[in-house]
């Protein structure tokens, strides 16, 4: 696809045909692959466009695909709009997309989406935005991500330099399982044997990294996707085996919205105010994750924690050192 790598004739007919570096084309073969370039060739096509084949004068001649001519003879409006709309969300991911190579692919959409006025008008009215408190994403090394993407493009394991979140600092060498983007920050899934617990190792605290020469330890069956699930997406447990918990809450009218629209699992039940009780109650299955506790901390004081005594004791603890901070003048 570009014209460092141009072909000559009977280069491209051992390439089609699959023949040997020994091996002479026929002549039916020559004939035929010159006629196909002769059709492909030239600065004008029947659109208007420049053809998807150029040729480089010399003795042989030698040809090349123009990658945006290629992409955008073949590219429709429904993809051009799918490939725009990952650009972004893989942005918002990795903060860059060149280790994709998606640049002359992002130039013929945006070609494509231009000539289109419905296209366009959707390229420029839809946005994906993420879901936060409005956070800075933290700073990843771009050559840090670089080297983690090399490794997965090529198979190899990966050397990374890591300080933890508690500030410990180790040297690892682990094969990467995939790469997942969770509220602002990217993690490498990674195993050291085929037969460990996947890790995740925030990206932003690898403070160097290089491919190994050593081949990455294919896990036969691991699906991302799956792992994502049973994880909870990406929300640890708080203790190791631990089953779902069963959450039981008061809500005021004003907060009982946020829990109508997304609900915290299928079997939700929420039970309306009666003439005792003004607020609402809701009980559901969920995970017993890191992430419960603070998300709860974020509907006070508009929720009541009931069940379990566990979380609820928590927050008893958390408010009477609330008490302490803000009943006090500063």
């Amino acid at each position: 696809l570009d014209a460092a790598r141009a072909m000559t004739t009977t280069e491209l007919i051992r390439q089609y045909h699959g023949l040997s570096a020994h091996e002479t084309p026929t002549l039916s073969q020559r004939r035929a692959m010159e006629r196909y370039l002769s059709e492909l060739t030239g600065q004008d096509s029947s659109d208007g466009e420049l053809n998807i084949l150029a040729c480089i004068d010399g003795h042989p001649p030698r040809y090349y695909l123009r990658d945006r001519q290629l992409t955008q003879r073949f590219l429709d409006r429904r993809t051009a709009l799918n490939l725009r709309f990952a650009a972004d969300a893989l942005r918002g991911v990795l903060g860059r997309t060149d280790q994709l190579n998606l640049g002359a692919l992002e130039g013929s959409a945006a070609h494509v989406i231009a000539k289109d006025p419905e296209a366009k008008r959707i390229s420029e009215r839809v946005r994906l935005a993420s879901d936060g408190y409005g956070r800075l994403a933290p700073d990843i090394k771009p050559e840090c991500l670089a080297a983690a993407m090399d490794a997965v493009t090529r198979n190899r394991r990966l050397c990374f330099d890591y300080v933890s979140s508690k500030g410990q600092a180790s040297s690892l060498e682990r094969t990467i399982l995939g790469l997942v983007g969770k509220d602002s920050t990217l993690y490498l899934v990674a195993v050291e044997g085929l037969s460990d617990t996947p890790h995740h190792f925030a990206l932003h605290r690898v403070r160097s990294a290089a491919v190994s020469h050593q081949p990455a330890q294919e896990r036969v069956g691991f699906d991302l996707n799956q792992y994502i699930i049973d994880t909870n997406q990406f929300s640890h447990p708080l203790y190791e085996n631990s089953r779902p918990i069963r959450l039981v809450l008061r809500i005021d009218p004003v907060y009982i919205y946020h829990f109508r629209e997304l609900r915290l699992s299928e079997q939700q039940i929420i039970e309306e105010p009666t003439a005792d009780d003004p607020w609402y109650r809701l009980s559901a299955s969920v995970p017993n994750t890191y992430m419960l506790p603070p998300f709860l901390w974020s509907m006070c004081p508009g929720i009541e924690v009931l069940e379990p005594k566990g979380i609820r004791d928590h927050f008893v603890d958390g408010v009477r050192r609330l008490a302490m901070f803000y009943l006090k003048q500063p």
